[in-house]
């Protein structure tokens, strides 16, 4: 089960910009999804090896739907999609090519069919979609962390269309200042390429839209660890929303 975020629930529009607006929608329904998953671990060289079959099926999934308000002005608001189904294989390794670096990789490849039939949308459409991510971890010594990730994202449906596959590049580096205070530096899609491109494509309606932050992103924050206890977990980096 999967509730809607608060402001998806808010009807108060939010203006974009001069022909585009956002609203929530107070009769969304939450999510129900039936699932069925078998897994197979394995260790081999080091190296931990994972793989997930898994089949889903989703009623009242959250979809985007936009619709013109007026002749220049685009409502984008949450509806109820149908039904969903999916099916595919979650592969994933990790491990370390040397004493000091580490990787982790994973990619997911699914048959995914959406009917968009109660929006009045096309009934059933389906497409093949796969998703990919890799880091790569240096430990250089004690006090000093580094991490590259990339991550990619194929086609997604959507009741209106589908969005266009988006990719990104990030770095991190961490210093350990003292036991519990740490200095942190992420620089966010280091190859200026993320992007989210949506394509509505109805009889009735015909539209692109891409959205993008400004260039390269960076951070340098502290970070201080409270309690005590014994080894804590790598807290990992926030490279932002994907």
């Amino acid at each position: 089960m999967a509730r809607p975020e608060p402001e998806d629930l808010n009807p108060y529009f939010v203006v974009i910009d001069a022909f585009s607006a956002r609203a929530g929608n107070p009769n969304l329904m939450p999510q129900e999804t039936h699932a069925f998953e078998i897994g197979y671990e394995t260790r081999t060289h080091g190296a931990t090896l994972a793989a997930t079959a898994y089949a889903r099926r989703s009623l009242n999934g959250m979809t985007d739907v936009s619709r013109y308000i007026s002749p220049t002005v685009l409502l984008t608001t949450k509806e109820n999609l149908g039904k969903a189904t999916s099916g595919g294989v979650e592969l994933s390794a990790s491990g370390k090519i040397a004493s000091a670096v580490s990787y982790n990789l994973s990619t997911n490849v699914f048959y995914n069919q959406i009917d968009a039939a109660n929006l009045g949308f096309a009934a059933k459409r389906s497409a093949i979609g796969y998703t990919g991510k890799a880091s790569l971890d240096y430990a250089a010594t004690a006090k000093d962390f580094f991490q590259v990730s990339a991550s990619y994202s194929g086609k997604r449906l959507t009741a209106q269309g589908r969005r266009l596959p988006s990719s990104s590049v990030n770095l991190g580096y961490r210093r350990k200042l003292t036991s519990d205070l740490s200095a942190v530096v992420t620089v966010s899609d280091l190859l200026n390429r993320q992007r989210d491109r949506t394509v509505i494509d109805t009889p009735t309606l015909s539209d692109q839209f891409e959205r993008r932050q400004l260039g390269r992103t960076a951070f340098v924050s502290l970070s201080w660890k409270f309690g005590a206890g014994g080894k804590a977990k790598d807290p990992g980096f926030d490279y932002g929303a994907p």
